[in-house]
């Protein structure tokens, strides 16, 4: 299902007609230590055919998805993807989002693709509770889950090397009403 907001468009990523071209793109920026310095995908190597073959495994199967978030009205301008792995014995979802183009920073695309997604989940996919986790570093992706509504839930200490240095995990979750 494709989802809009005012200003973006969110597809799922295996279904988008673009889909090839949009992976060597996805390398490129999962590549690049910037984009990624707070995302576990730090520490891995991304090509388009290991993009694609991500875009087309498990984590995109129902009830998992993956959707890129491109601006609306422009195919070819996808500016980064959102996802979800479901637990389905418990109904919850956890969510993580890449806002890749660097050029879409600061401009509030995270967040309106963030709650567009979430509320997919929780209105359309029926899912109880969504969940989140990020680098105490990590002031946009915090800011994106406080706004949203979502409850700090807890800190596991020095969770993660960055840098080789401890770095703490900080949970949300947003129960929906």
């Amino acid at each position: 299902m494709i989802l809009m907001t005012p200003r973006l468009e969110l597809w799922p990523a295996p279904k988008h007609p673009g889909a090839a071209e949009a992976a060597k793109q996805f390398a490129e920026w999962l590549s690049d230590p910037e984009i990624v310095r707070y995302s576990e995908q730090r520490h891995k190597s991304h090509t388009a055919e290991t993009q694609l073959d991500y875009w087309h495994s498990t984590a995109t199967v129902e009830p998992n998805s993956v959707h890129m978030i491109q601006l609306l009205g422009e195919p070819s301008v996808r500016i980064g993807s959102v996802a979800a792995r479901v637990d389905t014995q418990n109904n919850t979802a956890n969510v993580g989002i890449m806002i890749g183009d660097k050029s879409a920073w600061g401009n509030g695309y995270g967040f309106e693709a963030w709650e567009c997604f979430c509320n997919y989940l929780i209105i359309e996919k029926k899912i109880r509770k969504i969940e989140a986790g990020c680098m105490s570093l990590n002031a946009p992706m915090i800011k994106i889950c406080i706004m949203y509504g979502m409850r700090h839930e807890a800190i596991v200490q020095d969770h993660f090397l960055l840098d080789g240095k401890p770095v703490s995990k900080h949970l949300y979750g947003k129960i929906a009403r």
